[in-house]
């Protein structure tokens, strides 16, 4: 099929904030040898496979965790047999028994071989997980034979499908390594589009992600979710949420619910986890805000709170409880930076008030009293009140605490000033709050130089305090929405 792609402005980089919490959370990154680079031709890579296939057995490692303490092991494998949303299969010796355990056991796969290819796979990975998207989407690009080529001959740029040359017949799949290429470059194609705003990147992540057909041509994409349909997949459940994520960015917001919705519907009925379920309740509050709604998404985020808290009451094994009780907290996040958007845009002291009134329901002695008004024992309200102590729901809490102090009828700049540094170096691993912080310690650290005496000290410490934010703004967050304001 033929067809001009979309062109690219500029060279978008950077991972959007909400996949903070994802790197956090999320820790299945395979930890093995990977390959070589995008100018791979397909064949060269199914050549590279068909050695590694041939070489002796090699020990792969599963790193898993137990589900009701959180205690993490590692399981010895001589072959990983297959990896979908629900299950890992492995043997561990030759020729030896079929086991399984859980996907939503396992934290990380380390994979034997050792072959070029599988080299450079992996550290495209870990540069993905580093937050290096510009790297590892150029590294990806080169292992992945589907997509937009240029052809040698012609320079015209062609459209290859991503099921291309796959296995036929019943039980065939493709093989690991051209799985996670795929997964992993159609995720660096989202970051990077959502990142800058690329509307174009974003289209062309979903063709990746999506069985769709291509604009301009006659034929489909054979992207992941078709590719691996139905969870064949341990990466099918965050395919599905970048799906969601994509539409939402495009303005497809009633495919975007539906993908939201399919992905909560299947965390509750494949056990994918306290995290799928979440992304996809939180769906609606995403879509009702990228629609400028922000009473519609008070209403959906209050409602994922609602689900998550009898979720934990429902939830027997320890370690997912607690993972829920940080979801909640994520849920009520998600509400306070769509009051805090919505305040700063309006410049509104009442609004900044009201933000004020909802953070101090979230505070550990405010969940006491919900956990004890809802029937929760000892180990559930534990879950709630360690999940309020998460970094992105204390730095959004701060940031919200902050601007509270700025635009009172009073401002209190020196609480402010203590709000916005406790985010800078307390919590600088949430990029987003991070930013917004040093953004307003400049602007209230300007304030307060003004307010001191002419050539007093405590002027001169505000003018270094604001010149530094600024300065840390511009070199830590340069890609940052606050660091051009």
């Amino acid at each position: 099929m033929t067809a001009r792609a979309p062109t690219h402005e500029g060279d978008p980089h950077g991972v959007p904030e909400e996949t903070t919490m994802q790197a956090r959370q999320t820790t299945w990154a395979w930890r093995a040898p990977a390959a070589a680079g995008r100018g791979f031709a397909a064949g060269a890579l199914l050549g590279a496979l068909a050695v590694a296939a041939a070489t002796p057995a090699r020990a792969e490692d599963l790193r898993v965790r137990d589900l009701k303490t959180c205690a993490e092991s590692t399981l010895r494998a001589h072959e990983i047999v297959s990896e979908d949303w629900a299950e890992v299969k492995y043997r561990e010796r030759a020729n030896g028994p079929v086991l399984t355990v859980p996907a939503l056991a396992v934290l990380s796969i380390s994979r034997g071989a050792k072959d070029r290819q599988a080299q450079a796979l992996d550290g495209a990975i870990l540069e993905l997980e580093r937050g290096n998207v510009a790297e590892a989407l150029g590294a990806l690009a080169k292992l992945t034979p589907g997509g937009w080529r240029e052809d040698p001959g012609t320079g015209d740029r062609r459209f290859h499908p991503y099921n291309e040359g796959d296995p036929t017949g019943r039980g065939k799949r493709p093989e690991w390594a051209s799985e996670y290429a795929h997964f992993h470059y159609a995720k660096a194609l989202y970051l990077s589009g959502a990142a800058s705003g690329d509307k174009n990147r974003i289209q062309e992540a979903l063709l990746a992600l999506d069985d769709v057909e291509v604009p301009g041509t006659s034929g489909r994409s054979g992207g992941f979710l078709g590719r691996f349909a139905g969870g064949n997949s341990r990466f099918y459940a965050e395919a599905l949420w970048l799906k969601a994520r994509a539409l939402t960015d495009l303005g497809r917001y009633d495919e975007a619910a539906a993908a939201f919705q399919e992905l909560h519907d299947a965390a509750l009925k494949v056990d994918l986890g306290p995290r799928w379920a979440y992304e996809g309740k939180i769906g609606p509050g995403l879509i009702a805000q990228a629609r400028g709604d922000l009473g519609q998404a008070k209403v959906a985020y209050n409602a994922a709170g609602l689900t998550l808290l009898t979720m934990i009451k429902n939830e027997g094994r320890g370690c997912l409880r607690q993972e829920l009780g940080r979801y909640y907290s994520l849920a009520r996040t998600r509400m306070a930076e769509a009051m805090l958007a919505d305040a700063e845009k309006r410049n509104s002291p009442p609004a900044f008030q009201e933000l004020a009134g909802f953070l101090q329901q979230g505070t550990a002695e405010a969940l006491r009293r919900l956990a004890a008004g809802n029937g929760l024992d000892a180990e559930m309200t534990l879950a709630l009140v360690n999940g309020a102590r998460d970094p992105e729901v204390q730095a959004v809490a701060l940031n919200g605490e902050g601007l509270g102090h700025l635009n009172a009828a009073r401002p209190d700049l020196e609480r402010a000033l203590v709000a916005f540094r406790t985010v800078d170096v307390n919590f600088f691993q949430v990029g987003r709050e991070r930013a917004r912080a040093l953004y307003y310690l400049a602007q209230t650290a300007r304030r307060a130089a003004e307010a001191a005496p002419a050539g007093s000290k405590a002027r001169a410490l505000y003018e270094r305090t604001a010149q530094e934010a600024a300065r840390t703004l511009r070199e830590r967050h340069p890609d940052s929405p606050w660091a051009r304001k």
